[in-house]
């Protein structure tokens, strides 16, 4: 983010290269890293400041692109129409963002100037003019975004919508037919757009019908999108019945199975979903198509604290397919969460194998795992193994400080805390010291909480307390402000491990019990976690007592909960499908 509020000169471009790389290979993280590292006190050319652009708008960062386009834009010269056209449109998709839709229609008017074959402005044009309602004036650019780009099938959707509103049926149908006959009715999305419509229309049966489309087309994108879960809160339970005919119709088919489980699940029929959950599972075990029915099953008992069940179940399908990622994600996730760091540094390393993406934090994972088991020359040496690809960043500094305090180099494990603490200024004013109630971004940044740690490595326990008694004051705020705020659960576990860590342990057990309360219920993984290791052996029997009974509470109702999942698993009736399914 700093790129924008300091648009500095590079100072190498080995920089800009490599932020131009791994903006080509797709990791938008890691260019805007890299950009920032060029910033500096001079102005930033041309070239990096039009990278930083497109990097932040396919980081779907829009207000910030339409920043970056503004200052361009006068950079410009009169006859570079492509460039203007692209700029001006970028600062029309921040307008939009911000609701600004006169605004947003003039800027693309003037990219319409520059370039007047843009089929993408007039259509974004379009979509200004929808947002106030205006359809005529719509339906005129889309009408021109259509001349110029036959094919975008968007446009046509778009179209459709605007007629509808004039309910204007015959044009809406021709619209949505052309959008199909285009796409040879193979794609999900378009069906979709389609059946919304008649859903507005109070027809229910056809809406679905369309949806049904969609689901046997690509289960994954149709069950992810906004009509699925828009039908699915209007009215779960006719969904439920279309698709228990479904299954009836075709008893093969683990999409209609998985589906039907989710449904049950939202109108909280569990022992049913997970019974159908079950079924789609044994007819494919490796089955992932939007609703995965093995995997929620296996993250449902992990919910409950039942990591050794969760893994029974995902070893069903890396037998058929011992390369599945998404269950080999999982398999590596629980068996951390229960504590087996050597089971989960193995299950990393296999992981660096075949998940190209998720690597670099696999590597820091190991680091953390190898640590965690006491080699700490290991841990190291793989710290600054990371070092030579990427540059440094707050967890593995941290990680590095603690490494070396154990390994008894007071010198180095100082200067690492130290370079977090000054790191950590900006984020200590901007999330501890504002008056701003607790959003995504403000929780966000206080879930790193690498100062506090910081301050006890180099023993400023009173100021580290300081911090995060300021952390607890603004959780204490917001949820005053509006009790029926939806606190992040694992923000709230994060912030109780760093109570314990700076030595408040009352204060960590009731925050322990607010991260419960909203969800982050791990009494296994808790009894394992270092962060608590100063709780679990306090010599306040007062201590002792509230923790004992908060742990007590959480494994009981994890225990029921488990059972309850285990119940409708083993439930699952043997009828002659599933017997020939489990030959």
């Amino acid at each position: 983010m700093m790129l924008l509020l300091s648009i500095g000169a590079w100072a190498q471009h080995e920089y800009y290269d490599k932020a131009l790389a791994a903006y080509k290979e797709g990791n938008l993280g890691l260019a805007m890293q890299y950009l920032e590292k060029q910033c500096s006190e001079a102005e930033c050319d041309f070239a990096s400041q039009w990278l930083g652009m497109e990097i932040f708008y396919s980081a779907q960062e829009y207000q910030l692109a339409g920043q970056i386009a503004e200052k361009l834009l006068p950079q410009l010269k009169k006859d570079a129409h492509d460039s203007r056209c692209t700029v001006y449109a970028y600062m029309a998709v921040a307008a939009f963002e911000n609701e600004d839709y006169k605004t947003a229609n003039k800027l693309l008017t003037n990219a319409l100037k520059e370039d007047p074959k843009s089929s993408y402005c007039y259509y974004e044009r379009a979509y200004t003019s929808v947002a106030q309602e205006h359809y005529d004036a719509a339906i005129k650019d889309l009408k021109k975004s259509i001349e110029f780009e036959p094919d975008r099938i968007e446009a046509y959707t778009l179209a459709g919508l605007c007629y509808e509103a004039k309910k204007d049926t015959v044009n809406m149908h021709k619209c949505y037919q052309t959008a199909i006959e285009k796409t040879n009715g193979e794609t999900p999305w378009v069906w979709c757009e389609y059946g919304a419509t008649y859903f507005n229309r109070g027809q229910i049966d056809r809406a679905i019908d369309m949806l049904f489309k969609a689901i046997t087309l690509d289960p994954e994108n149709a069950r992810t999108g906004r009509f699925y879960n828009f039908l699915q809160k209007h009215d779960a339970v006719l969904l439920k019945d279309r698709l228990k005919a479904k299954v009836e119709e075709e008893p093969w088919n683990p999409t209609w199975e998985a589906l039907l489980g989710d449904s049950y699940e939202t109108i909280d029929s569990l022992p049913e979903a997970y019974m159908h959950y079950r079924i789609a599972s044994l007819q494919d075990a490796t089955y992932d198509g939007g609703v995965q029915p093995l995997r929620r099953l296996a993250q449902a008992l992990a919910d409950a604290d039942d990591y050794e069940g969760a893994l029974l179940l995902l070893e069903e399908g890396l037998e058929v397919n011992p390369m599945f990622l998404p269950y080999r994600r999982l398999k590596h996730a629980y068996t951390y969460n229960k504590g087996d760091y050597a089971q989960a540094l193995e299950e990393a390393e296999r992981l660096m194998d075949i998940d190209e993406k998720q690597k670099d934090d696999l590597m820091f994972l190991t680091a953390d795992y190898l640590c965690k088991l006491g080699r700490y020359e290991e841990a190291m040496v793989r710290c600054l193994e990371i070092l030579k690809t990427r540059d440094e960043y707050n967890n593995l500094t941290l990680l590095m400080a603690e490494l070396y305090r154990k390994m008894g180099k007071t010198a180095e494990a100082e200067s690492n805390y130290r370079i977090l603490i000054k790191q950590a200024d900006d984020y200590f004013d901007y999330a501890t010291m504002t008056p701003k109630p607790i959003t995504k971004e403000t929780a966000d940044r206080l879930g790193s909480f690498t100062l506090p740690r910081s301050l006890m490595g180099i023993g400023l326990q009173d100021k580290a307390q300081e911090v995060v008694r300021i952390m607890n004051g603004k959780i204490s705020t917001a949820l005053n402000e509006n009790p029926d705020l939806q606190l992040d659960a694992t923000l709230l576990y994060n912030l109780a491990c760093v109570n314990a860590v700076v030595g408040m342990h009352s204060d960590a057990i009731s925050m322990l019990e607010l991260a419960d309360k909203f969800g982050h219920s791990q009494p296994r993984y808790t009894l394992v976690d270092p962060d608590f290791e100063s709780v679990r052996n306090s010599q306040d029997a007062e201590v002792k007592e509230q923790w004992q009974k908060l742990i007590d509470k959480m494994t009981e109702a994890q225990r029921a909960k488990a059972k309850r999942i285990h119940e409708a698993i083993d439930g699952v009736k043997l009828t002659e499908k599933q017997r020939i399914i489990k030959k």
